[in-house]
């Protein structure tokens, strides 16, 4: 071989070579932007989840932020069955609107019920482990759902959501591009169902809490109602019994025990208003509706502002939870008393009503209104009333400007 042809060879080996370190550099900037993108859901999952005051939020978020992640077109959530625990049924569902194709499908899927290792969702339910399948036909003919048009569908992944090894949630997720299985995009998905178990953890103890905190008032209320009450009411006759005693000698101490006893009048209001703020809202047939009720009559009394409630007709409004209750009675209170302090309102309504499966309510005002965007972080109320939404899961929904006044709406899936 003579000296041209050398340097031929020599000259095409560092064409390939540099060929190949080209390929190598975009193999690593592919893996550099799916990293980052990866590191980035993450981020993006813990801090909405953690900001989420309801499970139902954050597993939205979840859903909604997961499709945009290497463009999945459409993801729900599947629940164990609180009848049939060996059964998953889709809770919730995310997909681009536009999309009619997936309409169908979540007519579908909404309705139908996964016995654990049925399909790709029952099988992460069985196994715990994340799952990927490329062939979609097959799977929903295991599901035995049945479509009236093509999902145009090819991919899909499923991962579970684990509180302590225990599986809570399974979400999918569908694409209509050919993605064959990538282990790395799997384990972020195992990482989010971690970080989302977590979060569902957090707003059970968070409910258990609320609940130990709402039994201990309860005590506390009946203790003053019962007890301290009681005294107050004993030593007011022992008081009066003293003042007509004193009355009959003519005695000028007869007015101090007449002061006396208004005092201890004013204290006994005082202990029983406090004693009924510290009880469970009482559950019967119409448990929530009557405190809202007696909450007006009450604010009517001694507020010059016009209050009044509305509730469904016809079949009483039934909220079998305590917890859950109590919790809407002072979601309906902070925002009567935030009508009344701030907005100089004329008119207020409070609303319950059921459409549904929804419990829905709301307290709207004719006041001035306020900027919700300006003042969210620095209210209180606000604050105290979106936890309250967050500890029974229900969300709570903040409008207002001058024109039209105010409006808190907290709605809860029954």
């Amino acid at each position: 071989m003579n000296e041209a042809e050398q340097l031929c060879r020599r000259v095409d080996e560092l064409e390939t070579t540099i060929q190949q370190l080209k390929a190598r550099n975009e193999q690593l900037q592919h893996q550099i932007v799916e990293r980052t993108g990866a590191l980035q859901l993450m981020y993006d999952v813990a801090s909405a989840a953690n900001e989420a005051v309801s499970v139902g939020e954050a597993v939205r978020f979840v859903l909604q932020r997961v499709c945009q992640y290497n463009g999945w077109c459409c993801g729900y959530a599947l629940l164990p069955s609180e009848d049939h625990p060996d059964e998953l049924v889709v809770a919730d569902m995310h997909y681009d609107e536009s999309k009619s194709r997936f309409d169908r499908f979540h007519a579908v899927a909404c309705g139908s019920r996964l016995h654990r290792g049925q399909g790709l969702p029952g099988r992460v339910f069985e196994t715990g482990q994340p799952a990927w399948i490329t062939d979609i036909e097959e799977d929903m003919r295991l599901r035995a759902l049945q479509f009236e048009q093509t999902l145009g569908v090819t991919t899909a992944l499923a991962f579970p959501v684990l509180v302590e090894q225990r599986i809570v949630a399974v979400l999918e997720f569908f694409s209509d591009k050919q993605l064959e299985p990538d282990q790395p995009i799997l384990d972020v998905m195992a990482c989010i169902g971690t970080q989302l178990g977590r979060i569902i953890e957090r707003k059970s103890l968070e409910r258990q809490l609320a609940a130990a905190t709402a039994r201990e008032q309860q005590n506390i209320g009946r203790l003053l109602h019962d007890n301290v009450s009681q005294q107050l009411a004993g030593m007011g006759m022992l008081v009066e019994t003293l003042r007509q005693d004193l009355a009959e000698q003519s005695s000028p101490l007869a007015d101090r025990a007449s002061s006396i006893i208004g005092l201890l009048k004013v204290s006994q209001d005082e202990i029983r208003q406090l004693s009924r703020g510290l009880m469970l809202v009482e559950i019967d047939r119409t448990g929530l509706t009557k405190a809202l009720e007696e909450l007006v009559s009450d604010t009517r009394r001694v507020d010059t502002v016009h209050v009044d409630f509305h509730a469904n007709a016809g079949k009483p409004i039934v909220v079998e939870d305590a917890v859950t209750a109590t919790n809407l009675f002072y979601i309906a209170k902070e925002a009567l008393h935030n009508a009344l302090k701030h907005a100089h309102a004329a008119n207020i309504r409070i609303r319950l009503e059921v459409d549904n499966d929804e419990l829905r309510l709301a307290v709207s005002d004719d006041g001035k209104g306020m900027d919700v965007d300006r003042t969210e972080g620095n209210g209180m109320g606000r604050r105290i009333m979106r936890h309250r939404a967050g500890v029974i899961g229900a969300t709570l929904r903040i409008e207002s400007n001058e024109q039209t006044g105010s409006t808190v709406t907290c709605t809860l899936k029954r």
